[in-house]
């Protein structure tokens, strides 16, 4: 472990910048998404075909990785390609704030989920190959916990611009701050909460523009700006500056893994010292490097699976990621909004989901050293279900005493958000004891993770506003898919004959 980390301490350095931008350019979205849509005049109904775009690039790109990273056994040909998804990445991150039109919009998002795909397959992949079955875990849990960081550092990017005053002769198209103090932010969220945690009675465009008028007016009444036409300027440096920050940070992991690669590192594992130059050594030393980069994983597994088990498996795994990954998403879009428009009027719901998320990826990393995958899998589900439980009995009609119910969701949330955040990269591990994933079924987990993505927080948003189900009905739906996801991983253990 350590000889490699001596050997590959570089690469692993931009892997981390990397995903940590990753992580930032997939929370910056969210947080200004009104801005976005308003920008390419689209409704927020409309604009719910940017993640969807976003995900189906994805899952394109991470299978045409899992079959490509196998046929680039050179060293300078997989820094190559680190090199041009990050690249990518960074170019989609610059142009997005910057685009006028849904189409434009639209495209950017596919070229930037494609990258990121791309990158997060690839990574995996390499991190497995470099480092092992067993040493990788940590690793892998680390390279997840500089997502986290980069989601987290998101909403304080978008923070750190929110109070810029444009010029006289400029003014920002849409408001990224509602209001200038935190009195009327309150008042504002007091408003606009009937029009957005209940379902229209009419016409949803109506909603919309309803919804946009109000902020836009608010945003006019306590700026000091002067007010000028909001389709004059063709910048807005409060949603430029913090996606430029982001591109920056992806610019420098691509700058980096292109130094490496004019410096010749071969990203293989130590090997012991070779004999003397001669050419027969020479030729050998090459045949040994391409057979480290592309090692007969599924040959070297004990007991390795028939073929329908291990296509079952992949099928299971793929069922796993797309319910967990949904449900991870659901509280990372809709938890906030769950929290405003219940009976409990909490604010504070994001904070304490996001505070257990960073916290459980950074115990993840100590834990992959010492404990089975199959164990901290099962540990983490089972704590997943009880959270979520506890949430949905919270959400019901019954009381408890005077303040229980509130800290008890904050605990609640957070205590959910600790205990899926090593779920993602313990799957990985899991997966990879029992099957090659260097190669093509290394885009089992991404196609999983995006389908999820698609599918199950667009879902929460229609029940958010169902006047049947209400905002519980968000978290009926993540209890009911993280059960699906622990009847996937049952049914996982049982095709790999893995429960001991």
């Amino acid at each position: 472990m350590r000889s490699v980390l001596r050997r590959h301490w570089a690469p692993l350095l931009f892997m981390w910048l990397a995903h940590a931008a990753t992580g930032a350019a997939n929370a910056l979205p969210g947080g200004c998404l009104l801005v976005l849509a308003s920008r390419v005049g689209a409704s927020l109904r409309v604009m719910g075909l940017w993640f969807t775009v976003k995900s189906a690039a994805a899952c394109l790109l991470a299978i045409v990785t899992g079959f490509a990273i196998p046929w680039l056994p050179k060293s300078r040909q997989r820094l190559g390609f680190l090199v041009a998804a990050n690249l990518i990445c960074a170019a989609a991150l610059l142009a997005l704030p910057m685009a006028r039109s849904l189409w434009t919009s639209l495209t950017l998002s596919g070229v930037l989920g494609a990258g990121q795909s791309a990158l997060e397959t690839a990574d995996g992949i390499l991190v497995i190959v470099l480092f092992g079955s067993q040493h990788s875990r940590p690793v892998l849990q680390s390279l997840h916990l500089a997502v986290a960081l980069g989601a987290v550092s998101a909403p304080a990017l978008l923070h750190q611009f929110r109070n810029w005053q444009p010029p006289a002769a400029e003014s920002p198209p849409f408001p990224v701050d509602i209001a200038a103090t935190e009195d009327t932010a309150n008042s504002t969220l007091d408003s606009l909460r009937p029009s957005l945690c209940q379902a229209p009675s009419s016409d949803p465009e109506a909603v919309f523009n309803s919804t946009v008028d109000s902020l836009t007016n608010n945003y006019t009444q306590s700026s000091t700006a002067s007010s000028v036409s909001r389709s004059q300027p063709a910048l807005h440096l409060p949603i430029f500056a913090p996606f430029a920050v982001v591109h920056a940070a992806q610019a420098l992991a691509a700058v980096g893994f292109l130094a490496l690669l004019a410096c010749r590192h071969r990203l293989v594992p130590p090997a012991t010292p070779q004999p003397p130059a001669t050419i027969k050594t020479e030729l050998h030393v090459a045949v040994v490097e391409v057979e480290v980069l592309l090692p007969a994983s599924i040959a070297s597994k004990p007991g390795s699976l028939p073929l329908w088990r291990r296509r079952l498996l992949v099928a299971l795994t793929v069922a796993f990621y797309f319910c967990f990954v949904g449900v991870e998403n659901v509280f990372w879009s809709f938890i906030s909004a769950y929290g405003v428009c219940s009976r409990l009027r909490l604010t504070s719901l994001n904070a304490a989901f996001f505070a257990g998320f960073l916290a459980g990826r950074c115990l993840g990393v100590a834990l992959a050293r010492c404990v089975r995958p199959t164990t901290l899998l099962l540990a983490d589900l089972a704590a997943c279900q009880i959270s979520l439980a506890t949430l949905c009995l919270l959400a019901g009609d019954f009381s408890l005493d005077a303040g229980a119910p509130a800290w008890l969701t904050s605990a609640s949330t957070a205590a959910f958000g600790l205990a899926v955040a090593s779920i993602y990269a313990g799957g990985i591990s899991w997966l990879e004891e029992r099957l090659d994933v260097t190669g093509p079924l290394a885009c089992s987990w991404t196609i999983g993770s995006q389908l999820g993505v698609s599918v199950l927080p667009a879902l929460a948003g229609h029940l958010l506003i169902s006047p049947s189900v209400g905002p519980a009905g968000v978290l009926y739906l993540a209890l009911g898919g993280f059960t699906a996801a622990t009847v996937c991983f049952a049914g996982m253990l049982t095709v790999a004959h893995a429960w001991l």
